[in-house]
């Protein structure tokens, strides 16, 4: 699967590099055809007559080393006319290489590239529309890792200039989900608004890592079961979220605002986080709620267990003791979360 990437890689890389590499054989195959020529046309030596393609290629008008013959002057003839084409041709491309930008596509595809290597345990971002870019801006607020897959050219202008990691490519090739790192990759969202691009995209990326974490977006609840089937680990319908949202507006606004800001929405300072419970200190293992005094040590709350069976226990009772397979829900201010992080974890 990894040469795959590389496979992509190199052909994109090839792909800028064409028109030199085609400028360069042509010269080369220009300057074998000369030297044999007056090699076998006027018994010239090596030197000699690699030496006269040489000064024929380059139009620089030096003398010739001796004589030719009626045919080898047709030959040089033919061979001038043929090299006209060839330099101009070797010049443009050159041109277009420095001056056009190639040249600064190839080093941000290899600088890029570079970067997506070095991720691990990052999310990829499929597409970069009105949701991606919401993502994008939660994201990078948070601090978090991730790639962003995007293939329309006025969207990767505003990525290169929004200076975050992104892929040019199409996100239903599975090379294109290994250049952006699935294999090492935690969470993948999938932003497409097309239904069979989204079933295509999960049912690749679960084949491509069987534990990573998808999800995806869909407007129909017959197509959100087959997104299941086909891996998603959760599925997301704006539609049906924004009408609950609309009504509880009118019914409950008070409780609308207080769960917007529960989930960070908006520059709030509140910061709702969940903490697998293997990861705190050893000395907090089997012990109870109570026992860890998480409240009096950091100032943030518990208001919350998630336990493996996928069940949530909500304000759960001091007396409950801690296994590894449970999660904490806690809830605080930035201040009060770092201190969490920085007292209670390994």
């Amino acid at each position: 699967m990894q040469n795959t990437s590389k496979g992509r890689l190199l052909t994109q890389i090839s792909k800028l590099l064409k028109p030199i590499i085609t400028s360069v054989l042509l010269v080369l195959v220009s300057l074998l055809i000369g030297t044999s020529g007056f090699i076998i046309i006027e018994k010239y030596s090596v030197i000699d007559a690699f030496f006269m393609t040489i000064i024929t290629l380059s139009t620089v008008g030096y003398g010739i080393v001796q004589p030719l013959s009626e045919f080898g002057k047709l030959f040089t003839a033919i061979l001038i006319i043929f090299n006209t084409g060839i330099f101009a041709y070797a010049i443009s491309n050159m041109s277009l290489f420095l001056i056009d930008g190639q040249y600064r596509a190839l080093f941000k595809l290899l600088k890029m590239n570079n970067k997506i290597e070095n991720l691990e345990n990052h999310t990829i971002i499929c597409g970069f529309g009105r949701h991606g870019q919401e993502i994008y801006k939660e994201f990078k607020d948070s601090n978090q890792k991730f790639v962003i897959v995007e293939q329309a050219v006025e969207k990767l202008k505003a990525l290169e200039e929004a200076k975050t990691i992104y892929l040019k490519g199409d996100v239903t090739k599975d090379a294109t989900l290994l250049m952006a790192g699935i294999e090492r990759a935690n969470f993948l969202i999938v932003t497409v608004s097309d239904e069979t691009d989204n079933l295509y995209i999960v049912l690749s990326a679960k084949e491509l890592n069987p534990n990573i974490t998808i999800i995806t977006r869909s407007s129909s609840e017959n197509v959100e079961r087959k997104l299941y089937k086909a891996g998603a680990s959760h599925v997301i319908m704006p539609e049906k979220i924004s009408g609950y949202y609309m009504a509880n507006l009118v019914k409950n606004p008070n409780t609308v605002e207080f769960l917007n800001m529960l989930s960070n929405m908006g520059k709030v300072n509140v910061h709702f986080v969940e903490i697998a419970c293997d990861k705190l200190r050893k000395d907090f293992h089997n012990k109870s709620l109570k026992e860890l005094q998480i409240r009096q040590t950091t100032g943030a709350n518990v208001i919350g267990l998630h336990y493996s069976n996928g069940k949530y226990e909500i304000n759960p009772s001091g007396d409950v003791i801690i296994e590894n397979t449970m999660k904490l829900v806690v809830i605080g201010d930035e201040f009060q979360v770092e201190q969490f992080e920085k007292l209670m974890l390994q």
